[in-house]
């Protein structure tokens, strides 16, 4: 009988949709290599693809219950230890003390051990690569804005102002892109190839500063608290994060310099980036964090 995984995990508001998203490809690859049954429970996934991966069963059918969505309470991993045993990932709260397992893929102000070759990347990163039909992507985008799902329109404004004149900088909400300048509409609405083809990526602390690390691009973290903001110093080095501040010091000088010296020297590159050896790191790591989850079981 297929053992089955039960994924408790959400989206929205200061959670992002990197969980989610990570959740929703292991199910995928879980199920569709049919190692395990894997399924998801949330009450916050209508604004995302992948629906037939939701829990549609009773959490006492799981052998193992995932919790994926940050900091726990002791009274909430109770609840789900009497059903099956819980492995928390990423869990900053008290309840990850009694959690059965436990596990780190991102890093983390306690500064616990990181299994980045476990590490999992979104639904959207890897279903939109293997949608693409080129082999080479060609690197046309000067700046792209990937702001989450709720963005800060004020910082969007600013970034208007102190982007570089004639730069090629694509703002990507809610699965549609449009030149920041212009306001006109991209053609390409593909996240993973809007990725693939940037130069330049920013964005705030979560799963897409790993994306477009494997995506060979240089990377500018602008996040919305200090809390975030440490948390991208923690990894700035491993990801050779070109410049990172919270959104309150944006408007400055130093911060409208740095992205200049950046844009002017992306502009001495004139590069492809290949799809397939992404491709394969990617799988590699999901294959990694099966094998972990099987051997829990």
């Amino acid at each position: 009988m297929d053992k089955k995984i039960a994924i408790i995990t959400a989206t929205g508001g200061s959670l992002g949709t990197g969980h989610f998203q990570r959740m929703l490809f292991f199910a995928q690859y879980a199920n569709e290599k049919k190692r395990l049954k894997a399924q998801i429970y949330s009450k916050t996934m209508a604004p995302l693809d992948g629906l037939e991966y939701l829990w549609s069963d009773s959490l006492k059918e799981a052998n193992l219950i995932i919790r994926d969505m940050r900091d726990s309470n002791t009274e909430e991993i109770k609840i789900l230890k009497k059903h099956a045993p819980v492995l928390s990932i990423d869990d900053m709260g008290e309840g990850n003390a009694i959690s059965d397992y436990s596990l780190y893929l991102l890093p983390n102000l306690s500064l616990n051990h990181i299994d980045f070759d476990k590490f999992l990347y979104g639904y959207n990163f890897y279903n939109g690569l293997k949608e693409i039909s080129e082999e080479n992507i060609y690197k046309d985008i000067d700046f792209l804005i990937y702001p989450g799902i709720s963005p800060d329109s004020k910082t969007l404004e600013i970034l208007q102002k102190i982007l570089p004149e004639g730069s090629k900088s694509l703002v990507l909400i809610k699965g549609k892109a449009y030149n920041l300048h212009s306001k006109e509409l991209s053609k390409i609405n593909n996240y993973s190839e809007l990725i693939l083809r940037a130069k330049n990526v920013i964005t705030h602390f979560g799963i897409t500063l790993f994306e477009a690390k494997i995506s060979q691009c240089n990377i500018i973290s602008f996040n919305p608290s200090d809390y975030h903001q440490r948390l991208t110093e923690l990894i700035a080095r491993d990801l050779n994060i070109e410049l990172s501040c919270q959104y309150s010091e944006i408007n400055s000088n130093h911060t409208q310099e740095e992205l200049h010296r950046i844009y002017k020297n992306s502009q001495k590159k004139d590069n492809y980036i290949a799809k397939s050896p992404i491709l394969i790191k990617i799988e590699t790591k999901v294959k990694n964090f099966t094998r972990y989850i099987e051997n829990l079981l």
